[in-house]
């Protein structure tokens, strides 16, 4: 089915405080990704620029975000017979790169992965495995244990997130060690990782920089768990504390240096400052806060930052730690801000998630704006239950 078909679908899911109207066609555009990276660098830049306090001043906590419609696509399928869970997405060499977590099948005999990748096509709902066993009967580890620092699948996995571009058709992608032996899991720490698509079939390759930088059981935060934004000047990693995992704690490294640790810097709430010092057990005010108003980020699920140019401000989708509770109203949310560290705006419902069944979860909200552009609308992935990704194309007015 073509691209159109597909983001135009028939079954309709409105807002849960207004009647949405019916979705209306975005204009897609089909900038390559490096026209669309420089534009979006050379904005950004411009819009970056001046002091902290310049930014604060001027902070807006009004939601610029208007929802038109949120249309239900389907749930997102692959050339394999697997059933898995988050789907991040990302763009090198003008190629769609999913990360996904724990991966079974669901066909013949039994098979299992902790995390595994995907290549995106035209089709939001259709997904290609590229990174195979050598069967080619199913999708093997995006990133794997390593004999050298004493790891094996039974007991260690890996989780990432959303792939960046770094340059020269390369990425990097974050990446959590969970050992878990007799499947008592332990987060050992959070790393990166180069990204690399190999040959014509597109093979997708990873290599870590080392077995782990930050070291969750001594209290560091678990940056990249949340999700990933680059600016084209920085890096940034949104991750859970180490401990009270409801709250988001920022890093970021240059563009042009994030292989090197000594070039990372940490966001402190507390100053709304950067500095070179490492956390170790951060209070809540070091922790990102949303605004003034708001606070601290609290309760925050996994999701995504991407760069709206709708709106011409950063996207943040996401779903909250009660988005699947009855309190929650299975709600997908949405802030938007000028720049990776905020004030971030108020919160608005994007929509609900209706045809659950009774006991599922809903967690892990993507945004996906490669299927169009113009930032009008956004393809909008969540996982309900473990291993269903669901799409939504989300209208702004």
């Amino acid at each position: 089915m073509h691209l159109k078909d597909k983001l135009h679908g028939s079954s309709q899911e409105t807002l849960a405080d207004n009647d949405a109207p019916d979705s209306q066609n975005g204009q897609d555009q089909h900038t390559t990704a490096e026209q669309h990276q420089q534009q979006n660098q050379q904005d950004q830049q411009e819009r970056h620029s001046g002091s902290h306090e310049e930014h604060q001043s001027r902070s807006d906590e009004t939601s610029p975000i208007k929802v038109a419609s949120a249309t239900l696509l389907g749930d997102v399928k692959s050339d394999l017979p697997v059933g898995r869970d988050l789907g991040f997405v990302g763009k090198i060499q003008d190629t769609l790169i999913f990360t996904y977590g724990d991966t079974i099948s669901q066909e013949g005999d039994f098979f299992m992965t902790s995390d595994s990748s995907s290549i995106g096509t035209d089709d939001p709902l259709y997904v290609l495995n590229t990174q195979r066993t050598f069967d080619g009967d199913h999708p093997t580890d995006m990133i794997a244990p390593q004999a050298y620092w004493d790891e094996n699948s039974s007991e260690d996995a890996f989780g990432g997130t959303n792939v960046l571009p770094t340059g020269h058709g390369g990425g990097m992608m974050f990446f959590l060690k969970n050992h878990r032996p007799g499947g008592v899991s332990t987060i050992i720490g959070a790393g990166v990782a180069h990204v690399n698509l190999d040959g014509p079939n597109q093979n997708v390759s990873t290599e870590r920089l080392a077995e782990y930088w930050w070291d969750t059981r001594a209290g560091e935060p678990n940056y990249g768990d949340v999700g990933a934004y680059t600016d084209g000047n920085y890096i940034y990693g949104y991750g859970h504390g180490c401990t009270d995992r409801m709250h988001v704690f920022l890093n970021r490294a240059p563009l042009l240096g994030w292989t090197d640790l000594a070039n990372w810097e940490y966001w402190d709430g507390s100053t709304n400052s950067w500095t070179k010092d490492r956390f170790y057990n951060p209070s809540d005010q070091q922790a990102l806060q949303w605004n003034a108003q708001d606070g601290a980020t609290w309760a925050v699920a996994q999701g995504q930052m991407v760069w709206n140019a709708y709106y011409q401000k950063i996207l943040w989708v996401y779903t909250t730690a009660f988005a699947d509770s009855a309190n929650g109203a299975y709600a997908i949310m949405a802030r938007t801000a000028d720049k990776p560290e905020g004030p971030w705006s108020e919160e608005t419902k994007l929509y609900r998630v209706q045809n659950r069944e009774e006991g599922q979860f809903v967690y892990c909200a993507v945004a996906n704006p490669y299927y169009d552009e113009s930032g009008k609308s956004v393809v909008v992935t969540v996982n309900v239950g473990s291993m269903t990704v669901q799409a939504h194309r989300v209208v702004f007015e």
